[in-house]
């Protein structure tokens, strides 16, 4: 194996003018004997050539193969009657044991997976992040959630922090949910010196808080709704009862939240465009923030 020289970059590059790339090594099976040949292979990055030289007439071909089965053929016709000689594109990209040519796009909008292979074979695949989910069209929306039990709360990135108190704190607000903050009401149970989820209030703008409370109770404002199923308290604002629990559903322009509550678990589902939304705050999105930022210092659970 011999390291690249501007000779036999040259060499390479006056025959194959679609290698841009820079000559790294390349390495050489020679033969002489009645009739002598020559077969090179040269590594330009993430390109590749095949050079081959025999000192007679006729025809060749090789086979490129990956793991064992034929991805592509190279077929060398002389047209001079003393020697053939061919120069040869071989470079390709390789994901999950699949061979891509050079200039391939591939893609599937089930899973929202894209593959390209530039010209000169450099591999780029994007798909949804983490806390993405495909919608099955090719677009990846932000679908994470955050879970509070107990004192517990575990945010969208999977940390936990942990409430030691008997007051409310934001879980979740922002500019893109501008009508809606979601707050965790915590307050003793049994034990004194632990802090228990007890409720949860959707501060909605422009119309009555809704509270979320032990025994599937729903409040709007301080009025006990009576739900059978679903009910619509208007300006996208749903509410769902079922055996297992209170659902608020809050649909945005370009997001929806929900807010699952059984009286003892909450969970918090923000469906929106790819990626967490920077603008977005509260114990839930802020992994960074510490619990007594979101403290709401106005809003103490009950003794």
């Amino acid at each position: 194996m011999l390291s690249g020289d501007e000779d036999s970059e040259s060499f390479y590059h006056d025959h194959m003018p679609n290698v841009r790339t820079s000559l790294e090594c390349h390495m050489f099976f020679s033969d002489y004997s009645d009739t002598s040949s020559v077969t090179a292979l040269a590594k330009f990055g993430t390109q590749a050539v095949l050079y081959f030289y025999f000192n007679s007439s006729g025809s060749f071909s090789f086979e490129a193969l990956v793991d064992g089965e034929v991805v592509d053929t190279f077929t060398v016709q002389g047209s001079n009657v003393e020697f053939i000689e061919g120069y040869f594109d071989i470079s390709g990209c390789r994901h999950s044991d699949v061979m891509y040519k050079p200039g391939t796009n591939a893609s599937d909008p089930q899973t929202c997976f894209s593959l390209t292979c530039n010209e000169t074979a450099a591999l780029r695949t994007t798909e949804c992040g983490p806390l993405d989910r495909c919608q099955g069209n090719g677009v990846c929306m932000f679908d994470p959630i955050c879970t509070v039990t107990g004192p517990a709360v575990i945010d969208f990135n999977d940390q936990l922090k942990t409430v030691e108190d008997r007051c409310g704190y934001t879980l979740l607000t922002g500019s893109s949910i501008q009508n809606l903050t979601v707050v965790a009401n915590f307050r003793e149970r049994r034990r004194r010196d632990v802090s228990f989820l007890d409720s949860v209030t959707l501060r909605l703008q422009g119309q009555d808080d809704v509270h979320l409370e032990q025994g599937g109770i729903v409040k709007e404002g301080n009025t006990t709704l009576t739900i059978n199923g679903s009910t619509d308290l208007g300006n996208g604002v749903e509410v769902f009862v079922d055996p297992t629990g209170v659902t608020v559903t809050v649909s945005h322009p370009e997001s929806t939240t929900s807010v699952f509550f059984d009286g003892n678990t909450a969970q918090i589902i923000y469906t929106g465009p790819a990626e967490l939304d920077p603008e977005l705050g509260g114990l839930c999105a802020n992994s960074s923030a510490s619990v007594s930022d979101e403290r709401l210092v106005d809003h103490y659970a009950e003794l």
